[in-house]
């Protein structure tokens, strides 16, 4: 599917910032697998410069605000304590009336300090691909 232009959107796409416990998240992120170390390094990195890149979340009626993109960030946002974390909400409900309102896909990325491989919008909102920090992703970067 194509880029659709954010008029065509049956939801609102937002910018602001929420508190890490106030999102659902389903993945169950191993704290014993291969990639622990990358994990560490994660959470260290975040404790030093915060997350340089917002989650990406779904508010629907009558279910909680849950991640769609960013399920290793917040997992290690927790971990090193944040209070806040950004985040781009495709908002079904108007449950963040006082966000941002993003208009275009340039303003999606523009909240970007790593700027994703791919911005894309469907009827249900926007998603990103993870960013590609010197041509590699965070759990691959050395």
């Amino acid at each position: 599917m194509g880029v659709l232009p954010f008029h065509l959107l049956r939801c609102s796409v937002s910018y602001g910032f929420l508190s890490p416990d106030d999102i659902y998240d389903s993945v169950i992120i191993d704290e014993t697998d291969e990639t622990a170390q990358h994990k560490i390094r994660l959470i260290d990195s975040i404790k030093q410069e915060g997350l340089r890149n917002p989650l990406i979340l779904i508010a629907n009626v009558n279910k909680p605000t849950f991640v769609t993109v960013g399920h290793h960030r917040l997992w290690a946002a927790k971990r090193a304590g944040l209070t806040l974390v950004p985040v781009i909400v495709n908002d079904w409900c108007n449950r963040y009336p006082t966000f941002e309102v993003l208009h275009s896909i340039d303003d999606v990325r523009s909240k970007f300090l790593d700027q994703p491989n791919l911005v894309k919008s469907f009827t249900t909102g926007v998603s990103t691909s993870e960013p590609l920090i010197n041509g590699q992703t965070w759990w691959t970067k050395t």
